[in-house]
């Protein structure tokens, strides 16, 4: 069992950096999940578990976007992976709410995220591979 694209990067205990996007000989490349073509399927941990897609490409914050505009988001919500796409497993936390946006209208709300590691500073990641 090898390193995968698509497999979950994480540093400390279960926190979500970014995803294998290409694999080399003795490399791998990782997308943080700021670049702007990383999307992640995430659970937002309130009364509701509000889906959505965890988005890159906003600078230096993450979005969540699609959330269901009736669905109640409160800064401070946590976010986690949904688990709804294949090789990431539910419940590896991505960060927390900072912003909610919900306008009245846009068909979906859409939340600012703050990162719970600061990205730029990695040093040390796991990537989680599966049998």
């Amino acid at each position: 069992v090898g390193i995968k694209i698509g497999q979950p990067v994480v540093a400390g205990e279960g926190i979500l950096v970014g995803t294998v996007a290409k694999v080399e000989k003795d490399i791998a490349m990782v997308r943080l999940i700021n670049d702007n073509q990383s999307k992640i399927a995430a659970t937002i941990l309130n009364r509701d578990g509000s889906l959505g897609v965890v988005e890159g490409g906003y600078g230096l914050s993450v979005r969540m976007n699609f959330i269901p505009r009736n669905e109640e988001v409160f800064i401070g919500d946590k976010i986690i992976t949904s688990g709804l796409e294949p090789n990431i497993p539910r419940g590896l936390l991505i960060g927390e709410v900072a912003v909610a946006e919900n306008e009245a209208y846009q068909p979906f709300q859409q939340a600012v995220l703050t990162t719970i590691t600061d990205l730029s500073k990695l040093t040390i990641v796991s990537i989680l591979i599966s049998n």
